[in-house]
């Protein structure tokens, strides 16, 4: 088990996680709850999100899923980009929110979390997913998918982390994820 938690994953972009109603809901109970907070000068402009598709290769097969080119990376992102249905993508992604996956652009305005299931655990999510890699022929290569999402809040004024303890029970559930 313990070389299970070292072994190499791919953490691959995918289709926007919220709705534009889910993200205008979101902006609206956040924005309440700073304002019962007496933050109300301070409020929330914007929310980003996208999926993070962290995939557990099988030892031998990093290197074939990390080639984009190669046959089962190609069969992996046509099964992780066509899950969603069409009125879910219609939320463009923000370019610099699909670059946070790797360099996030935290700064005084903007506030990256990224929110994945607890160590240990394997989400319903999961299990589906990887049961249809493993039909769609990609056993030997893909050993599990696991699902998170990434998101950027966007601040009227500068955001003292501090205070994301007021809103958090609203942008993730604390018994299945981190």
């Amino acid at each position: 088990m313990s070389s299970d938690t070292n072994a190499q994953h791919l953490a691959l972009p995918g289709e926007p996680a919220f709705s534009t109603f889910r993200i205008e809901e979101l902006k609206k109970s956040i924005n309440q709850k700073l304002q019962n907070q007496s933050l109300p000068s301070n409020h929330i402009t914007n929310i980003s999100s996208v999926y993070i598709h962290y995939v557990k290769p099988v030892e031998h097969a990093i290197s074939k899923l990390s080639d984009e080119a190669c046959l089962e990376r190609q069969q992996l992102d046509q099964l992780l980009s066509n899950y969603q249905s069409k009125k879910d993508t219609l939320q463009s992604l923000d370019s610099a929110l699909d670059k946070s996956i790797s360099s996030p652009p935290n700064s005084e305005t903007n506030l990256t979390l990224y929110i994945s299931p607890r160590r240990g655990t394997i989400s319903p999510w999961s299990s589906k997913a990887t049961n249809i890699a493993h039909v769609c022929g990609l056993e030997k290569s893909v050993k599990r998918i696991e699902r998170g999402y990434v998101m950027r809040l966007t601040f009227q004024k500068e955001f003292d982390e501090k205070h994301l303890n007021l809103f958090q029970d609203l942008i993730h559930d604390r018994m299945t994820q981190v």
